[in-house]
């Protein structure tokens, strides 16, 4: 679905969808104007409840209407609108009661210009949390909300808000609001890079250079490289990834391959499956260990984090399918604030922004430079872009790199997609 915009002499000016919200601004500061301080701060308290509460709904409304797929945006959307609304109602209910206490004309006039700063702020709430759930599902409506200009600006404004003690603690239930939202209209079991309306637009570069993925040092590193596969018995699916070998009987793959797996095998270019076992788990990051036998598999070095328009190659196995070299492209490494893989919290991580054609069941494979060394951990693929994918900068997966740990550790709940 395209929105359209207004432009003239082919440059874009606005896009209809931000003239819309403009108006909607405008009579949000009307209605301030006339409702008061008082009631808007009580109906925004009420609206952030009623959509909490929406999103619990939702969970419960949506499986029990047996919809289809199509359909279960809108009806997890209504949830959250439907709640919103009553909590809103309920609250401007209250507020209304009191302003009628509010007799002396200054402290009413106070009153009034506090209800349009309040009532602006209430909107922006409301766009931000819808908004920021349909910008990470794929399609052209994800790009059209992450294009508008008002909701960019909205998304900054929070941003800069949320650094405070009291922002914290708001955007802490908004993000908690917009993480289950998303996990309801797109549950794609992999993180969000970017939490809410963030985003990333990647520079001009290079093409990329599929002569590299020739080069015999790439070739001989591929051979560490393995498929994960495995059984989320949770979500009664069979899970598929890439991991690879990086010190003596271990492998590094995301977090999201593992998690609710009991039992990961691994199986070796040329060789039969192997048994592994998780030692290191962290959801946040999306980062896991497995423990197996190694032995005659050499391991890859790490080379810090790539350079900017560095070429790279990404090895994978696509769909759990064959082995693939990937030619990439380094577009930047940036400090993202995304989500961890259940989408419960946000999470702030080095990531490295690829110009490459990574799939799914690329998750967890190695970035490599020419000389064949790892730059960065392949984690997740860009929603609307095909030839845009993400990877973990070397220096983030410090923590699991370091880890001594050789017990096995829990892989927490499963996700649904790898």
């Amino acid at each position: 679905m395209m929105l359209g915009s207004l432009s003239v002499a082919g440059s874009q000016l606005v896009s209809w969808l931000d003239v819309a919200l403009a108006i909607a601004l405008t009579l949000a500061c009307i209605n301030g104007w006339r409702r008061g301080l008082v009631s808007s701060i009580l109906s925004l308290i009420g609206l952030v409840a009623g959509a909490y509460a929406g999103t619990h709904a939702a969970v419960w409304v949506v499986p029990a209407m047996n919809v289809s797929a199509s359909a279960r945006p809108l009806i997890s959307i209504g949830c959250v609108l439907v709640g919103s609304m009553v909590g809103s109602s309920l609250g401007s209910w209250a507020g209304r009661r009191l302003r009628k206490s509010l007799t002396w004309s200054p402290l009413r006039l106070v009153d009034s210009v506090g209800g349009v700063a309040t009532e602006a702020i209430l909107l922006c709430l409301v766009l931000w949390i819808i908004g920021s759930a349909l910008a990470v599902v794929p399609g052209s409506v994800s790009r059209e909300v992450r294009n508008s200009r008002v909701l960019q600006s909205v998304d900054n404004g929070i941003g800069q808000f949320s650094n405070g003690a009291a922002g914290a603690i708001t955007t802490g239930i908004t993000d908690q609001i917009v993480g289950r939202l998303v996990d309801l209209l797109d549950n794609a079991g992999t993180p969000r890079v970017f939490f809410a309306l963030g985003g990333f637009s990647p520079r001009d570069l290079p093409a990329v250079d599929p002569s590299l993925t020739r080069e015999q040092k790439i070739r001989t590193a591929a051979a560490s490289v393995v498929r994960i596969s495995g059984n989320a018995l949770g979500c009664n699916a069979t899970i598929s990834g890439t991991g690879f070998v990086f010190g003596r009987d271990r492998i590094m793959t995301n977090a999201h391959v593992v998690a609710g797996v009991k039992q990961a095998m691994i199986e070796f270019p040329g060789h039969a499956s192997r048994r592994a076992t998780v030692i290191y788990f962290d959801p946040r990051t999306d980062v896991a260990v497995l423990s197996v036998s190694t032995s005659g598999i050499p391991s890859l070095r790490f080379a810090g984090n790539p350079k900017r328009a560095q070429s790279a190659v990404a090895v994978g196995y696509p769909g759990g399918g064959a082995m693939a070299l990937i030619p990439a492209r380094v577009s930047d490494v940036i400090d993202a604030r995304g989500s961890d893989i259940y989408g419960a919290v946000s999470v702030q991580r080095q990531v490295v922004v690829l110009k490459a054609k990574v799939r799914h069941g690329d998750s967890g494979g190695p970035l490599l430079d020419a000389a064949g060394d790892v730059r960065a951990v392949v984690f997740a693929t860009s929603v609307d872009d095909p030839d845009l994918g993400y990877a973990l900068s070397a220096e983030q997966v410090n923590a699991a790199r370091a880890s001594r740990n050789a017990t096995p550790v829990a892989t927490g709940r499963c996700t649904t997609a790898q």
